[in-house]
């Protein structure tokens, strides 16, 4: 996805950012319709619950998505060669120091694993909880990642963040304990537990991308090689969990490249542009959008209603993560 590099007028960053919005609220849509679609084709239920399909579903939409990025990750190569034959001059590496070089990559590596668990652990949620809870859950990321900072890097919390910790953290309890189970969320303990961890993965992956580019890896090969390592750690799993990656429909294979190309490329690089023109607060408060707008599609597709609880406890969340992040 190509965008200008000239400085754009406030109604295309907008209109950027709602698409952005838009984009990442399909991938919930996507992995239930996946879901949904695998049933009634009258495939056996072990395809479908627990943790098989969805890793097929993870596998490979990081898999695809590190095929667009493959040119990226070839030149990123070359930097580790260099240093294995002690090169000088290596591309994307700004400080020489051998160590910090190994360092680097080693956080990169480490982002790759946290994307890998992130996207494992969310769309396994998706089989066990509704899509608003999910969704909502997910977008915490910004409170745990300040928490993570402060108990690791000693960073300060200040009293916004954790009022707005407080009051999601409340909002987390109002789910947990007020969403019934039904159709579309027959487990929903367990899927909002599994949606929690997939939100501390993501938190971790951020966090280790921040240690990689202070290293000295640009955001190019650190992109390439967290995606594409976060693709070879999730592509051996589904064999071994009993889900092979051929003899599917084609609807299937149709969704991991709407997964690739819609959440992926279309979201994940309106939203890493806008940061470009953008005060990142900004832009972290309008993914908060994303569990609304998946609510949206998830009613308009599959009729799926939040109940009360719900409904509370996910406004609840989003009021405290914007109030943290905007008070950080």
């Amino acid at each position: 996805m190509s965008l200008s590099s000239h400085h754009p007028k406030g109604v295309v960053l907008g209109l950027v950012l709602g698409l952005a919005v838009i984009a990442v609220s399909t991938a919930a849509i996507l992995v239930r319709w996946a879901t949904l679609a695998t049933a009634s084709l009258g495939l056996e239920s072990s395809y479908t619950s627990g943790i098989g399909f969805s890793i097929f579903l993870a596998a490979g939409r990081l898999g695809i998505a590190a095929l667009l990025l493959l040119p990226q990750f070839i030149k990123t190569t070359a930097p580790v060669l260099a240093h294995l034959w002690q090169r000088p001059n290596l591309s994307g590496i700004s400080k020489p120091n051998s160590q910090q070089r190994l360092s680097a990559y080693g956080w990169g590596l480490m982002a790759g694993f946290c994307l890998a668990a992130h996207f494992g652990l969310w769309f396994s949620s998706l089989n066990y909880t509704s899509i608003v809870a999910s969704t909502t859950l997910v977008t915490t990321t910004p409170i745990w990642t300040a928490v993570i900072q402060y108990l690791w890097q000693g960073k300060k919390l200040t009293w916004g963040t954790m009022f707005g910790i407080t009051v999601a953290c409340g909002g987390g309890l109002l789910i947990g304990l007020g969403e019934k189970a039904g159709d579309l969320a027959p487990q929903p303990l367990l899927g909002n537990g599994l949606a929690l961890l997939a939100a501390w993965a993501v938190s971790f992956y951020f966090i280790s991308g921040e240690q990689a580019q202070a290293q000295g890896l640009s955001i190019q090969h650190y992109t390439a090689i967290a995606n594409t390592s976060a693709a070879l750690i999730l592509l051996p799993l589904p064999p071994l969990l009993g889900v092979a990656y051929g003899g599917w429909a084609g609807e299937i294979y149709g969704v991991l490249l709407l997964l690739a190309l819609v959440p992926q490329l279309v979201g994940h690089t309106s939203l890493n542009w806008a940061i470009r023109w953008l005060s990142p607060t900004w832009v972290t408060l309008a993914v908060l959008a994303e569990p609304i707008a998946a609510s949206v599609l998830a009613f308009w597709v599959f009729g799926e209603r939040p109940g009360l609880a719900l409904m509370l406890g996910g406004g609840l969340i989003l009021f405290g993560v914007g109030f943290a992040v905007i008070r950080r």
